[in-house]
């Protein structure tokens, strides 16, 4: 015979400010967890009487709790690695401190090791974005490539394009641009698109399964840190040794999965996976993998699931690469990049829907918005009474006709401004790149949840800086933080990062707010997030975060 042998968790929180997200009873002063799940709420008083059932009272001594944070959009491997392996500029402010991170790697390298890194945002640098002769300055003898914090432009230095082969004859046809000094014509550094990864990101060496499997362990404690319980792990490039140009690898997957085998996965994970390896039209080896299997959204378990499919369409305004209407102001020959086509994306997102996978899109231009409504109308009118909460991701460009149809489709938004989107000097890039009247239609939050649009609101961590739902709440509340449009109330903001996330994620059954039989996924933080001034939000610090009843990260 075979017992299981499992101990029995009765925690019972009392003396708290909990405001629980739940409309049906919004605010409360105790809650009890049996297990990994919310067993009651009420009054401390009333659920005390719990105690004569084993509970164990810890006492919030008025702290306020609020119900654990989602992050519906997170490039974590990315962030992880930047936190250990590769040098992390997501936080660099000026062209100095970047050159100064690395050379400080530069000085623990041989010649000819690699440097790579990803996060630095454009919006800081007030003059100019930096080239190759900055890094050939500290690095000439290492091929160096920076990815900025959208992941649709790089720096890189000579190194990287000697051995790519680029010169000043060199052409790229391949969906992405090679920049050039205006006097001299010659490669000035800066890549876009698909012209950083063929000819520089997907070069080097693929990292170590130790380097990946200590990303995810430090990005799993970063986003407890600032109170995210659940994040959804969208898939990046990595270099591999069959792979001579852009491609993915399930090679970020595994690491969650190793966390999980030996009880070191402090957050639960939602995979969404690409369709493609390459990139490629007609390549969705990774969907027929999944249909294959005959796997779908939903398996998995609480802790580690599949999503669904994420497709990227095009580039992003802070590179002048997402597909527009029309040419950018400050690029009058440029008017974006489509990765895929109409008939393209139509087939991709019909197969993936057919076979029960939610699938979200990645359409930063109003032209990559259209076809992708176009492709998601085909897709739905194929399957008649079936809802996958399709989900529109970044939309940083939305006329009053796209919200129109993004309502009457029934579709979400994943209202990513993409990294650093939150910040000011992101929206000064991106309204100067597309001029005064197209700056009006940035970000429509504001639009979109006054049309009845469910909207949640990922980190887009690639990474970025600051990192954490309470400054980007901060920054929704405040006008003119990251759109032209009226703020968002406090309880709005916060909905996009618990009710709106769980439904995003088709989760609000078991978590997205604090009510009797979801998962006590909870946060404790330093002050009243509803009586602190607005302009204070950003002041306030996660104390404590529970992932299922369990403290897993705790402020010293």
């Amino acid at each position: 015979m075979i017992i299981r042998n499992e101990t029995e968790k009765k925690l019972l929180f009392t003396n708290g400010n909990i405001y629980t997200c739940d409309p049906q009873y919004p605010r409360c002063q105790a809650m009890a967890v049996h297990n990994d799940r919310i067993f009651a709420l009420g009054d401390t008083a009333d659920i005390r009487g719990l105690l004569k059932d084993g509970y164990d009272e810890i006492d919030l001594q008025n702290k306020t709790v609020l119900p654990g944070f989602i992050d519906t959009h997170c490039h974590a491997m990315s962030f992880g690695m930047n936190l250990g392996a590769w040098v992390g500029v997501h936080d660099a402010e000026t062209i100095e401190d970047i050159k100064e991170r690395v050379k400080a790697r530069v000085q623990h390298l041989k010649k000819g090791e690699w440097i790579k890194g990803r996060g630095w945002c454009r919006g800081v640098f007030h003059d100019r974005m930096p080239t190759r002769g900055d890094i050939d300055e500290v690095a000439p003898d290492n091929p160096v490539v920076l990815i900025d914090s959208t992941g649709h432009i790089a720096i890189v230095n000579s190194k990287v394009l000697e051995m790519a082969g680029v010169d000043r004859t060199t052409e790229f046809s391949g969906g992405g641009k090679i920049d050039r000094d205006p006097e001299t014509g010659e490669p000035n550094g800066i890549l876009r698109e698909m012209a950083l990864y063929n000819l520089a990101w997907m070069k080097g060496p693929h990292p170590s399964e130790e380097d990946l499997v200590e990303a995810a362990r430090q990005i799993c404690e970063k986003a407890a840190s600032v109170g995210i319980t659940s994040l959804s792990l969208i898939m990046i490039p990595f270099p591999s040794e069959d792979e001579g140009r852009m491609g993915y690898s399930p090679s970020e997957l595994k690491p969650f999965v190793t966390l999980r085998r030996n009880n070191e996965l402090s957050v639960r994970v939602r995979y969404m996976m690409q369709a493609y390896r390459n990139w490629n039209a007609g390549d969705h080896t990774f969907l027929d993998h999944l249909i294959g299997l005959g796997l779908s959204s939903g398996f998995g378990d609480d802790k580690l699931e599949i999503g669904g499919i994420k497709i990227i369409d095009d580039g992003s305004i802070m590179a002048n690469t997402a597909a527009m209407r029309e040419p950018y102001a400050t690029e009058p020959d440029m008017m974006g990049v489509l990765h895929f086509d109409q008939e393209q994306l139509n087939a991709m997102i019909l197969k993936a829907n057919e076979n029960d996978f939610q699938v979200e899109t990645h359409a930063h231009g109003d032209r990559a918005v259209d076809i992708t409504l176009n492709a998601f109308e085909h897709a739905m009118n194929a399957n008649p009474g079936k809802s996958l909460r399709n989900i529109l991701t970044h939309a940083r460009i939305l006329h009053d006709e796209q919200i129109e149809r993004i309502k009457k489709l029934g579709l979400v938004v994943n209202g990513v401004p993409g990294v650093n989107g939150w910040l000011p000097t992101r929206l000064a890039v991106e309204a100067e790149n597309v001029g005064p009247q197209r700056a009006q239609l940035l970000s429509r939050l504001r639009t979109l949840i006054d049309h009845g649009v469910t909207v949640a609101g990922g980190s887009d961590c690639h990474p970025c800086h600051p990192y954490g739902p309470l400054h980007f709440i901060y920054r929704a509340v405040n006008s003119g933080n990251f759109s032209y449009e009226d703020p968002l109330t406090l309880d709005e903001a916060i909905s996009l990062w618990t009710t709106n996330a769980a439904y995003v994620s088709w989760a609000e059954e078991k978590k997205g707010s604090l009510s009797c039989g979801k998962l006590a996924d909870f946060v404790i933080l330093s002050d009243d997030i509803h009586r602190v001034k607005l302009a204070d939000i950003d002041k306030i610090e996660v104390e404590k975060t529970f992932v299922g009843g369990e403290v897993v990260w705790e402020r010293e």
